[in-house]
This record gives C-alpha cells, structure tokens and sequence, in this order.
C-alpha cells in the first residue's frame, strides 16, 4: 500500500503534552525524552521494492561510484597532494601547473617528474578536479549555473556547457532535473 513500516519514533524533546496524537497518526510507539532523534523501521523495509526504482539509472551510477572509487584507491600520493592544491586554488582564475607546484613547494621539473612516475598528468587531474568539483556543486543545488562555472574557472558560460556534456553527458539543466526527480522520490518515501 506504500506504507513504510515504521516500529518507533523518537524524540529528544518532552511529549508536548498530545503525544498519543503522535502514536495514532503514525501507528506506532513513539517515545520522548530520549538521548536522541530516531525512527526506527521495520527490518523487512529492505525487501520493499522502490517506486521510483530505475534499473538503468543504477547501472549508470553503480558504473559511475565503481569507478570513483578504483581512481580514488589507485590514486598515489602526489596525485592526491595535486588535487587537494586544485581545490584549495579553484576560483574564477584556473590554477596553472606552476602556482600548483610552488603551492607545493615543488620546482614544476620535479612535480610533472613525481606524477609521471605515478602514471598521472597535471591536465587530467585538473580535468578530474573540476569535474568532481561540479558534481558536488550540482548536487548542494544551491548556486546557479553560471556561478559553478565561474567558480570551476569557466569565462564563458558556453564552454562550461560543452565540458558538462562532455563529463555528464547531459545538459547542465537536465542533470538538475534529474537531481531533483531522485530528490523528490527519497523524500516521498519519508514517513514524517
């Protein structure tokens, strides 16, 4: 019927004074005064089917965080030193190789001589930077395209477009809506 199964509510706040409201509207125990906010579901809710559930929205981002995840793990020091010097630098005005390496307090001879040895490039990793950057920007879903573009160093709006097809391959705006579908379906299926 939709229903989520929940066995208990919790809250840190006194019982208002109507708590059996509480336990009638949600057909369950509901208790104050506790150490902490919580629902508590029935464990079968992991067997429940998800309305919005959509098969080729899983593989592609199971695909996508499989992926996320081998780089991360595979990533060597210096790479990760990079990345860290990028999203610290990130502003209108994209990083340079060489503001990363003094960032770094490398001379740039030895820090492409560093990622070379661990198989990595300065461009592919402010690439990666940038594009993991907007994700998480795209998903607070707080600033407007054009600020995250500014903020990723984009000059014109354009080509920050043709680099989030590129790295999405959606539209800014179509990756939005997308975001806010999933949004909305989580949101449906919370009981208070």
């Amino acid at each position: 019927d939709g229903d989520i199964p929940v066995r208990s509510i919790s809250f840190r706040h006194a019982d208002p004074g109507n708590g059996g409201i509480f336990g009638q509207h949600y057909s369950c125990e509901v208790l104050f005064n506790q150490d902490h906010d919580a629902i508590e579901l029935d464990k079968n809710i992991i067997d429940m089917p998800l309305p919005q559930a959509d098969p080729q929205m899983l593989s592609t981002m199971c695909a996508r965080l499989d992926k996320a995840l081998a780089s991360h793990y595979n990533a060597g020091p210096t790479r990760l030193m990079v990345v860290a010097a990028i999203r610290k630098a990130m502003g209108p005005k994209l990083p340079d190789f060489s503001s990363i390496a003094q960032d770094l307090g490398f001379t740039e001879r030895s820090l492409r001589r560093m990622l070379n040895d661990e198989g990595e490039s300065f461009r592919h990793i402010l690439q990666d930077t940038r594009r993991n950057l907007c994700e998480e920007m795209m998903l607070e879903g707080n600033k407007s395209f054009s600020e995250i573009a500014a903020a990723l160093g984009y000059s014109e709006q354009s080509a920050f477009n043709r680099a989030f097809r590129d790295w999405f391959g959606a539209t800014p705006r179509i990756y939005a809506r997308a975001i806010n579908m999933l949004n909305t379906g989580f949101h449906q299926l919370t009981p208070l």
